[in-house]
């Protein structure tokens, strides 16, 4: 990929009961050095999801400045969360889980 192509990542976040604790930050300490690296011509989309699915935006934003500020607000309230009636089994290692395809 020539480097003054303009990029259009999408970043996934598993916010399942599994990333609870350190698993989660270190993902959304990932997915900030991600961003770091996009510029104004680059878009991106971020996205956290368990039983459901949420969007930090319906379509790709570009990667101003004030709309990465806007993307690390929105990990600064990304959670794991427990299902209910999922059973946890505390012996399981955790695992970070996270995605991000760049186009």
């Amino acid at each position: 990929m020539n480097p003054e192509t303009p990029r259009r990542t999408a970043i996934v976040l598993d916010r399942s009961g599994s990333m609870e604790g350190a698993p989660i930050r270190q993902a959304r300490k990932a997915i900030e050095a991600c961003l770091a690296t996009l510029t104004e011509n680059d878009s991106f989309a971020l996205i956290a999801f368990n039983d459901s699915v949420e969007s930090m935006s319906p379509a790709l934003l570009s990667g101003t400045r004030t709309n990465r500020d806007k993307a690390r607000g929105f990990l600064d309230h990304v959670d794991a969360r427990v299902e209910p009636n999922w059973p946890r089994d505390s012996s399981r290692p955790h695992a970070c889980s996270m995605a991000v395809a760049t186009c």
